[in-house]
């Protein structure tokens, strides 16, 4: 009885492990074919453009100006036919394709600097050629006076593609003073020089999916004439890079057509002058260069140059305007106005390592009290009560009226809160010929419920028959706060005084 049980029990257990691996076979039969292949190493690396200038030196060698910060003109001793001869070189280590341009700027856009650029002739060929004879150029092109190069700019334009033959480009910049220059040329200079500025960007040449046009429309980072304009208006455009002056008697840069010297910069903009002028013209309606109620803008690298005793710059109340290495050449008081209003219309003026001649700044409070952030970094103020020509006649406008330099600044506005900083900066005014003595600075602000701060921080004042920091006492002088912090030095007419001109 119990083996008949043992046995169907061994059976049973047989039969089911049968059915389970037919199971198990079964299932095999319906398994997917697998594989795997993996792309190792993928990268997205930016391409390299990096573009230098080369000088070739009495040995034969080209040195790299970027690398030496070498002048490649830089004889003090011209004459009449004197002539340099300068064989230079583009090249790039990059690996990007790129086109370029070299410029000639002018640091110094004066009339003493144009003046002796217009006897220097330029000439130019794109390959290295040597020069025997310094009267046979006919192997260059004569590109005009220097004067003529420092209002066209450009000198070379042309493309380097690397990994081809022309990863290099070799070019002969000649500059001869014509043998007709007389006396009058003797002891100018080129202002303070010049510089061969390269700048280059992208060039249609490495491809995409597509074609090799993703890069077309790449600026060559300047614009012109009118491009100027539309440049600033363009909402896609950050940064305009100037090719030229903005004269604002030419009708393109005029708010109005109607003979206004005005011309607006949008909110958001950065304007890079490249080295040109912003040229306020004498006379005529207009508030010159402005920053409206609402714009944060900058305007970098050039000259704001007014032929008037007009406002050339105007920052409204609530606009914020900064100003880097920008040189303000003017004519008297009031070339630079910043206006502040009630209302919690603040005005915020940035100035960092600019250079004001004759250029007077001034702050104007009014509807209340009015709050300001004015700010001057690293810049240098120079200044003379008279100003004369290169003559020795005195400077007068076009009506025949002597141009004055009272102060070269002016926060004496009354309703004036807030901030004025003057942070490792150099002021020089000469009133030896006024009549009376003047002030450098004048503040004379009162705000009946709001302090105005003014920080002199590490400021060097020269001031001859003048006080180096005037203060109207008779107006609420203990809303009026002067912090003196860092090294400060103040002279009147050659004796150490303290700020207010008081002897030592």
């Amino acid at each position: 009885m119990n083996n008949t049980k043992s046995t169907k029990r061994a059976l049973l257990l047989s039969i089911m492990a049968m059915l389970l691996c037919v199971v198990l076979l079964v299932g095999t039969t319906f398994a997917w074919f697998t594989d795997s292949a993996t792309s190792t190493g993928n990268k997205i690396q930016a391409g390299t453009l990096n573009i230098d200038l080369l000088v070739k030196d009495a040995d034969g060698a080209y040195q790299s100006v970027k690398a030496e910060k070498t002048a490649i003109f830089n004889y003090d001793k011209w004459e009449p036919g004197y002539t340099e001869v300068k064989n230079v070189m583009v090249s790039t280590t990059g690996n990007l394709a790129l086109k370029y341009m070299l410029k000639i700027v002018p640091q110094t856009a004066t009339e003493e600097a144009f003046k002796l650029a217009e006897v220097i002739d330029v000439y130019y060929a794109n390959s290295e050629v040597t020069v025997a004879n310094r009267n046979d150029l006919s192997a260059l092109t004569k590109m005009g006076t220097l004067k003529d190069i420092f209002t066209a700019g450009t000198v070379i334009n042309d493309t380097l593609i690397p990994d081809r033959q022309n990863t290099e480009d070799f070019a002969t910049i000649v500059l001869k003073m014509q043998e007709s220059a007389g006396n009058d040329y003797q002891g100018l200079s080129v202002g303070n020089g010049f510089d061969l500025n390269l700048v280059a960007t992208q060039y249609t040449y490495e491809e995409d999916s597509f074609d090799n046009q993703y890069d077309a429309g790449a600026p060559l980072d300047v614009v012109y004439g009118a491009e100027i304009l539309e440049s600033l208006n363009d909402p896609e455009v950050a940064e305009v890079v100037a090719g030229e002056d903005i004269n604002m008697s030419d009708s393109t840069f005029q708010t109005n057509n109607y003979g206004n010297a005005q011309f607006n910069i949008p909110d958001g903009k950065t304007l890079n002058l490249n080295y040109n002028s912003i040229v306020r013209p004498d006379g005529g309606s207009g508030s010159g260069f402005k920053f409206s109620n609402g714009v944060t803008s900058t305007v970098t690298n050039g000259y704001v140059i007014n032929e008037g005793d007009s406002t050339a710059i105007d920052i409204e109340y609530g606009a914020n305007a900064t100003f880097e290495n920008v040189k303000f050449v003017g004519h008297g008081d009031s070339m630079i106005r910043v206006r502040a209003s009630g209302a919690g219309e603040k005005a915020t003026a940035i100035f960092k390592n600019c250079t004001f001649t004759n250029a007077g700044v001034v702050i104007m409070g009014m509807n209340g009290a009015s709050e300001v952030d004015i700010q001057f970094i690293n810049c240098t103020f120079t200044g003379s009560y008279l100003m004369y020509d290169e003559e020795g006649n005195k400077l007068t406008d076009k009506y025949g009226h002597v141009h004055y330099t009272n102060k070269l600044f002016d926060a004496s506005s009354s309703s004036l809160c807030g901030s004025i900083q003057f942070i490792n900066c150099t002021l020089d005014y000469d009133a030896h010929e006024a009549s009376y003595a003047k002030n450098v600075i004048e503040l004379s602000n009162y705000d009946y419920a709001n302090v105005l701060t003014v920080t002199l921080n590490n400021v060097t004042i020269n001031a001859q028959n003048a006080k180096p920091v005037y203060i109207n006492t008779g107006r609420t002088y203990e809303k009026l706060a002067i912090v003196e912090t860092g090294t400060n030095s103040y002279t009147k007419d050659g004796t150490l005084v303290n700020y207010k001109g008081e002897t030592l």
